[in-house]
């Protein structure tokens, strides 16, 4: 066994040397995958019939480990770990379940509404026996460490990681044995440990990489792969949404901010037409969303975008179906952020190597089938231009949005009213108006892929300013199909928020007046006379406003007039002063061994100070030096 045990070391060390190596080429990867199959059968062959069968020598936490090449196709690969045999620890006790459906991830129902299964990480058991002995645990408690540091964790999330694995080394380094105890700690640790890489790889890839118990897997000379178990599929769109969403037909608006209402942020402007001929119904939104949908949220610095494309593996996209989405002119993408991920129907979620200065060369390296990735702008989009009875117009992001050539108009609207027609157009100009919005564009290979692409952009944090457009448009012989996703603020909509921010602040203020115990009923009915004066004021000038920039500068002023208005309680303080006083000089008249002339100097100094008092209260411009004049009067 000794010699085997050699042999397996030795063969691991050429392996990892090889998928270490960046230059290395696939025939040289093959082989040692061939000779690593070769040396698990010996090994399988070699071990006890109890123990648990050895099936990959690869990674600890691996249940399923591939190497996954750009295009798609799976070779079986063998990453580096020690397996000893030193002889029995303490005795082998089960594992607790270490990672359950209930305990992590996001839980998601399957098409026939039954409880997912996640992709089953291993148990470990206190014994030196198998791959899923101390062995096993202590590699991936250091492996979980590179993973978090290669994914770009923070460095609080890489060192509590490293605590875990350098604590279950000392104890691992006492003797030959591990006490139940330390095992047990040792367990915890590996729970907290997977939850802090699936938080960063949920963060990164977003949550469909962690909801289905994807674990990372170290870049091997190029490629890249998640162990994946496609247990569930995710809800389908619309099944907890409004009723109004589930029955949008060719065009739908976001105006509450209920996220439970819809999948779109507050502003959200959605356009979704599949049409064929003699066949030009109106097509469902929630159908749309399977084409394409963008989230975007604020960070302490700028936003996280996420956009999926061909959610679910929907339906297999004919190629060159376009691509587009906008980033304003005051966000900057942050290149370190991007992130790249594919899911293949009935198979696992790869995220394929993405290296690159910025996110143009981080898509055409991504080796994915991409084509034309571009970068413009909203009126000049960098596009060749193309001829033919089939092309579309796409010089700019009017005619990726809204252009049709003479046998097919996409956008043509059948449903839509007027209203809601000035509304969207309102939108698409608040967006075309910057002129200098970066415009990505790229086109999909024929497949059933479906595609996650996210980056964080760095500028303001206020979403409700944000103004971007995101589509998708395909055809497939006479079908032609289209997705727009248009996320701005109108004016109507802005004048609807302004007020209900005025009404809020009035009320606020008041609330807070009222109940100040300070004030005197007369100053509290001075002080909200003022506030709603105020708030009358900024409500008219409001809904005299022309323009989004009129808006914001009447609600801007209106909000700074109503917090300015901070009465300070006076005629309280002064009515207690003079209470004192009283009481004071009634103290000085009752003394029976003062004269009448050493009292009479005492009271006038009483009044003298009185007088200060009342006059230092009448300058205050604030309470507390109110409440400081009462004290040492």
């Amino acid at each position: 066994m000794k010699a085997l045990h050699d042999e397996v070391e030795a063969g691991l060390a050429a392996a990892k040397a090889v998928l270490d190596d960046p230059n290395a080429t696939q025939a040289q990867v093959d082989e040692q995958v061939r000779l690593m199959e070769e040396l698990t059968s010996r090994v399988n062959q070699a071990l006890k019939p109890s123990l648990p069968k050895l099936t990959d020598l690869g990674e600890a936490s691996s249940t399923n480990n591939k190497l996954v090449e750009p295009n798609g196709t799976a070779t079986e690969q063998a990453t580096g770990g020690k397996r000893r045999k030193r002889g029995s620890l303490s005795q082998a006790t089960p594992a607790v379940d270490q990672v359950s459906p209930e305990t992590v991830g996001n839980s998601e129902k399957t098409e026939s509404s039954e409880k997912p299964s996640r992709q089953e990480l291993p148990t470990y058991t206190n014994t030196t026996e198998g791959e899923n002995g101390v062995y096993g645990l202590k590699k991936e408690l250091e492996d979980i460490t590179k993973e978090l540091r290669r994914y770009g964790a923070s460095e609080d999330k890489i060192q509590a990681a490293k605590v875990a694995a350098d604590k279950f080394n000392e104890a691992f380094s006492k003797g030959d044995t591990i006490s139940q105890e330390d095992f047990a700690a040792a367990l915890v640790d590996l729970k907290k440990s997977r939850d802090l890489i699936e938080g960063v790889l949920e963060e990164k890839y977003g949550e469909e990489t962690t909801a289905e118990g994807v674990t990372p897997q170290p870049r091997d000379g190029g490629y890249s792969d998640f162990r994946s178990s496609r247990a569930t599929r995710v809800t389908r769109a619309g099944e907890n949404y409004s009723e109004e969403f589930k029955n949008a037909r060719e065009s739908y608006f976001e105006r509450s901010g209920n996220k439970g209402n819809s999948p779109y942020d507050k502003y959200t402007y959605v356009f979704f037409s599949d049409r064929r001929p003699r066949d030009n119904s109106t097509a469902f939104i929630k159908d749309g969303y399977k084409y394409l949908n963008v989230t975007v949220k604020p960070t302490n610095n700028g936003f996280r975008w996420t956009i999926e494309i061909n959610k679910d593996n929907h339906r297999t996209l004919p190629g060159r179906t376009e691509v587009w989405f906008t980033v304003p002119s005051g966000q900057t993408v942050k290149t370190n952020t991007v992130g790249i991920s594919y899911h293949d129907r009935g198979g696992g979620t790869h995220a394929p190597a993405q290296d690159g200065r910025d996110l143009v060369d981080k898509l055409k390296n991504a080796n994915i089938g991409l084509g034309e990735v571009t970068k413009g702008t909203v009126l000049n989009s960098g596009l060749r231009r193309t001829f033919g009875p089939t092309a579309f117009p796409r010089n700019n992001l009017e005619d990726l949005a809204r252009g049709g050539r003479y046998n097919a108009h996409p956008y043509e609207k059948q449903a839509e009213s007027r209203e809601a027609q000035a509304i969207s157009d309102e939108k698409i100009g608040n967006i075309k108006k910057d002129a200098s919005a970066s415009l990505y564009y790229f086109q999909l290979p024929n497949s059933d892929r479906s595609y996650k692409l996210t980056f964080d952009t760095e500028g303001n944090t206020d979403i409700a300013k944000l103004d971007y457009a995101a589509g998708l448009r395909g055809q497939d012989g006479n079908e032609v199909f289209l997705v727009n996703q248009w996320h701005s603020r109108t004016t109507t909509e802005f004048k609807e928020d302004a007020l209900k921010q005025i009404e809020q602040a009035r009320r606020d203020k008041n609330s807070s007046i009222t109940g100040n115990r300070n004030l005197s009923e007369v100053e509290q009915n001075g002080a909200t006379a003022t506030v709603n004066t105020y708030a009358r004021r900024a409500t008219d000038k409001i809904n005299k406003a022309q323009n989004i920039g009129q808006v914001e500068n009447a609600l801007d002023q209106g909000l700074s007039d109503i917090r300015r208005v901070n009465p300070v309680g006076k005629e309280k303080a002064i009515a207690e002063l003079e209470k004192k006083a009283r009481e004071k000089k009634a103290t000085i008249n009752g003394l029976e061994h003062v004269t009448t002339e050493e009292k009479a100097t005492a009271t006038n100094q009483v009044d003298q100070a009185l007088e200060k008092a009342k006059m230092n209260v009448g300058k205050a411009t604030d309470q507390a030096s109110v409440e400081n004049t009462k004290t040492t009067a």
